[in-house]
């Protein structure tokens, strides 16, 4: 049991920590100018070239939407994407 949930907290870790990074890549290319400069990108290039390193495990975790204990999280990491 003790197994399972350290499994759990493990993939709930791994689901914010995608939806963050997710997160500051689409401010990052949804960057209007005038607007403030968003903190984890310099510019586009960055953002797409970490999106497209993390690729599979971004869809992985998105797809553990599946599991109602991830749901809320994996939504808005789909989101993101």
């Amino acid at each position: 049991m003790a197994d399972q949930a350290e499994r759990e907290a493990a993939q709930e870790r791994v689901l914010r920590f995608y939806h963050q990074w997710a997160d500051a890549a689409d401010e990052r290319l949804r960057r209007l100018p005038g607007r403030p400069e968003p903190e984890r990108f310099t510019d586009r290039r960055q953002a797409l070239a970490w999106l497209d390193r993390e690729r599979a495990g971004l869809v992985a975790a998105a797809l553990w939407a599946r599991e109602e204990r991830f749901r809320d999280t994996a939504i808005r990491l789909a989101l993101c994407l």
